[in-house]
């Protein structure tokens, strides 16, 4: 019959897992007397013990006559020893241990989050918070190949004006896992109505906007009262463009290319597109 000590994993069919662990020296016979509260189940043909060295001695698996003298002595290792199917002596074995590592690996994954960046307006300039976790503990870790301290779960990075990418690497149970987040740095495009037939710098920002891209869609602009629509994109975003209004395309439109300096800055080339007549009702124009 074998032994399953307290809070080690359990062996079933003939495996053992032994463990390397710094204590006092002691014969096997004392488990009874110096282990009995920490015997917690019997089952034949499993044994799990712990692998106990200091430099006065070692307690073994008790000098039994069915493990190997390899399996028997002092080990610097974790070991899972075997009794294969109709033989009487456990043994070591590397491969199947190797295998098991890698099942568990599996079942129960390594999983870290990393939050943080974001997209922002070109011209500012922004304090970029990094926040991390781990289920478990790790060997190292770092952002872009920056070293940081084992405990750290926060970061930030001061004055980024530019776009950046935040590579967080850590290293567990000698794997490589890594996460990565961005900073991005982007123009609007503008879009309302006005009574102008010309638009100031000023009120085309005053305007509705969002993050500028060539893939376009729908937009209700309410007229009442006799307006002008208006349409502003980044010039580099227009080759292409089409205006739709009640399932027609719409081709009477006035084209003005001309520098927009944002709230913070940064001056960027628009082409702003106005219908030639000024409308009183309420229109909605798909560009694409």
């Amino acid at each position: 019959k074998g032994l399953i000590s307290k809070e080690l994993i359990e062996a079933n069919n003939g495996l053992v897992v032994r463990k390397t662990e710094v204590v006092e020296p002691m014969l096997m016979s004392l488990l009874s007397e110096e282990f009995e509260d920490g015997i917690v189940e019997e089952n034949e043909d499993v044994f799990i013990e712990e692998m106990r060295t200091a430099t006065g001695g070692a307690v073994t698996l008790g000098e039994l006559d069915n493990v190997t003298d390899e399996a028997d002595k002092i080990s610097d290792t974790d070991d899972l020893l075997v009794r294969l199917a109709g033989a009487s002596g456990w043994t070591i074995n590397t491969t199947l241990f190797s295998q098991v590592s890698q099942l568990m690996s599996k079942v129960f994954p390594f999983t870290m989050t990393l939050s943080g960046g974001g997209t922002y307006e070109k011209g500012s300039s922004q304090t970029i918070s990094l926040s991390w976790t781990y289920d478990r503990d790790i060997e190292s870790q770092s952002i872009n190949n920056e070293s940081l301290l084992i405990g750290i779960r926060a970061k930030q990075y001061a004055n980024v004006a530019t776009d950046a990418t935040y590579t967080l690497k850590a290293i567990q149970g000698g794997q490589t896992y890594t996460k990565s987040v961005s900073a991005q740095f982007k123009v609007k495009k503008y879009y309302g109505v006005s009574a102008s037939g010309t638009l100031t710098n000023d009120e085309i920002l005053s305007l509705s906007n969002t993050w500028a891209g060539r893939t376009q869609g729908s937009t209700v602009f309410d007229c009442t009262g006799g307006k002008y629509p208006y349409y502003i994109l980044p010039t580099s975003m227009v080759s292409g463009i089409q205006f739709w209004i009640g399932g027609l395309r719409n081709t009477d439109w006035k084209e003005e290319t001309r520098e927009v300096t944002n709230a913070f800055g940064h001056k960027e080339s628009y082409t702003i597109y106005r219908l030639n007549s000024i409308q009183t009702g309420v229109l909605n124009i798909e560009v694409k």
